[in-house]
């Protein structure tokens, strides 16, 4: 026989009902529940499902009417005080009326001039208000809702209490994408206005770190590590990020072993880990950083993408650079604490590249203004990111026309990945060559994911001062001050999630490789720009390109050209203070002791950058510069 969707929890094979089975109930529930009811004890040889009273038994599993215990002929009688909502979580009576599971108004309609009658009026398939939530500062209250979707998976869900303003469609919509079944959305609001369970539990906005009274916990959207007070809280209910599958153990097994020998892989894994690291080790001031991996297309560089997303989710955590910066904020915000992977910097704008690239380092999105006009509570984050591309960060700027910043540069650092041994590769562990060792890693992350960084937390939920473990980390790296100071303390957290998650079993690498792959990047980090000061590099580089192109706004004659930026005297350009900020791309100042350094300002007034020319019996303030090949980028 069928058995019809009771509303109850369990898993679909252990209501042993199949699609066609809930099609079948679907048919039913279009007809009178007494007939509905009346065609359950024909085919079960029964009158109905017997069983706890569902009025005070609260969500649970309830067996189906060819096991159900009870005396045959009967319905359990819900006891119901009207007017009243209930939900039922079986089939019972209700003042003789036959109801079926789910959520009902049990109440009373005047017909006429009479005495009230009673009225049932069914208002959704069975949910259960199980908690009520708020924040740790009294804001964000929310309910949080228990009930099963139309193949009996259970599904939990914080609503916010402020989907239900205006005619709580967000809610509803939720609700229904998840699998609940509405059929009277007045009485659903209402009942949920009315909900006000013994339970309470703290709503977190944020997945991460939350500081609890005794200790910390992590937040994800599925479950929380370290306590069962803090729950997340969302206006989505279902957040596909950060989803489980197979094992650690064969995640361990699998990618992580083919990572052994691959400096670059190693990398990326450490960096999925960091992220975590950022609150622990009291680098929570600062938004965040990471690596952009950049190269010829085919030569692994997703796969550094797919290894790192495995370390907390499947596909969902690999994203792509073709968003706009607010759509990437929000990514930001919902992944706190973790790990941002964007794939293929080629698709995005090259405006707002450098954007996204501020506001991650910044850890906070752009302050907005409500309906009112006041101030609304910006977004805010900690986090790594991991990013590819063809092409480095400052390359991709500057094919739109703008100039990137060294500060771009520091927070999301370029690294060559292509010219290893196999591409992005060095040791392909007995496969033939890289590409197929490329699939190999892909079905690995395919088969296992979602462990190894919940595994860390639940790691270090009693850590405490990582921050000297960082410092120590830190001090093996042979970095000037400045830029390179941070890149190298970028890198050694990098190296340092990945020695903590060895320590504790999570990845089986050696002891000491992911701070040697974490040196080894960051010594080639270091080649690739250079020796000079980032920032004078782009400086002097930037003065170069302009006078390339814009020669002819320099005068020579009388001839005043359109938009002039200076003049060309003898071999040398005498430029306008907002001529050298225009081609630098900082301030003029900044820009003229840069060339200063570099041998390039070659006059200049006591104690000044600039030099008073007389042009045209007129003195005026100029930078005069003569490009050199000793000071060439």
């Amino acid at each position: 026989m069928s058995i019809p969707y009771n509303g109850t929890g369990g898993d679909a094979a252990d209501w042993k009902h199949d699609p066609e089975t809930f099609r079948e109930h679907v048919e039913r529930t279009r007809r009178p529940a007494e007939e509905v009811f009346a065609d359950i004890a024909s085919e079960s040889g029964n009158t109905g499902n017997t069983g706890e009273n569902p009025a005070t038994a609260g969500p649970g599993a309830v067996p189906g009417p060819e096991n159900a215990p009870g005396t045959p002929g009967t319905l359990p009688a819900a006891a119901v005080s009207r007017p009243c909502y209930a939900t039922h979580e079986q089939w019972v009576r209700v003042d003789g009326k036959a109801i079926a599971p789910g959520l009902w108004w049990h109440g009373f309609k005047q017909r006429g001039q009479g005495e009230p009658e009673p009225v049932d009026e069914q208002v959704s398939s069975a949910i259960w208000c199980i908690a009520t939530t708020r924040d740790e500062h009294g804001a964000s209250h929310g309910r949080r809702l228990k009930f099963a979707d139309n193949r009996g998976r259970w599904k939990e869900f914080s609503a916010p209490m402020a989907m239900l303003s205006g005619s709580g469609e967000d809610l509803r919509r939720e609700l229904l994408d998840q699998g609940l079944v509405i059929f009277h959305e007045r009485h659903l609001k209402r009942w949920l206005m009315q909900q006000s369970p013994e339970a309470e539990r703290i709503a977190a906005t944020t997945t991460g770190w939350h500081d609890i009274d005794g200790g910390r916990a992590f937040v994800l959207p599925s479950r929380t590590i370290g306590s069962d007070e803090v729950l997340f809280q969302s206006e989505q209910a279902a957040i596909p990020d950060f989803e489980e599958r197979g094992s650690l153990d064969g995640w361990r097994e699998g990618v992580a072993a083919l990572c052994i020998g691959n400096p670059t892989l190693i990398l990326s894994v450490c960096i999925a880990l960091a992220g975590l690291l950022l609150k622990l080790t009291h680098l929570h001031v600062i938004g965040g950083a990471g690596v952009h991996l950049f190269g010829d297309s085919s030569k692994g560089k997703s796969t550094g993408a797919r290894a790192a997303a495995s370390v907390w989710g499947g596909a969902a955590m690999l994203r792509s650079w073709r968003a706009t910066s607010n759509g990437l904020e929000a990514a930001f915000a919902s992944l706190n604490d973790t790990c941002i992977i964007l794939d293929e910097i080629g698709e995005a704008h090259p405006r707002e590249v450098g954007a996204v690239v501020y506001a991650l380092g910044n850890g906070q999105g752009k302050a907005r203004a409500n309906r009112s006009g006041n101030a609304r509570h910006s977004k805010r984050w900690r986090l790594m990111a991991l990013s590819t591309g063809e092409h480095s960060v400052t390359a991709h700027i500057e094919t739109g026309g703008d100039r990137s910043k060294a500060g771009q540069d520091v927070r999301l650092l370029s690294l060559p990945a292509t010219d290893r041994a196999h591409g992005f590769f060095d040791e392909l562990h007995e496969h033939p060559n890289g590409g197929a060792f490329a699939d190999a890693v892909k079905a690995a992350t395919e088969a296992h994911y979602g462990h190894a960084g919940p595994a860390l937390v639940a790691a270090l939920l009693d850590a405490e001062d990582l921050g000297e473990r960082l410092r120590e980390a830190r001090a093996a790296f042979d970095a000037a001050a400045g830029l390179e100071g941070r890149a190298a303390g970028t890198f050694a957290l990098i190296g340092l999630a990945g020695e903590l998650a060895t320590e504790h079993g999570i990845t089986g690498w050696r002891k000491g490789a992911a701070m040697e792959a974490a040196r080894e990047i960051f010594d080639c980090w270091r080649r690739s720009r250079g020796t000079a000061s980032t920032e004078d590099a782009r400086i002097l580089e930037s003065v170069q390109t302009f006078i390339g192109r814009h020669e002819s706004r320099f005068q020579v004659g009388s001839d005043v050209p359109m938009n002039r930026a200076g003049w060309f005297r003898d071999g040398e350009y005498l430029f306008l203070p907002d001529a050298l900020a225009e081609a630098s791309g900082f301030d003029a100042t900044r820009a003229a002791q840069a060339l200063q350094r570099a041998s390039w300002l070659t006059k200049h007034d006591p104690e000044r950058l600039t030099k008073k020319w007389r042009i045209d019996g007129k003195g005026v303030n100029v930078y005069v510069i003569r490009p050199t090949e000793e000071g060439s980028p």
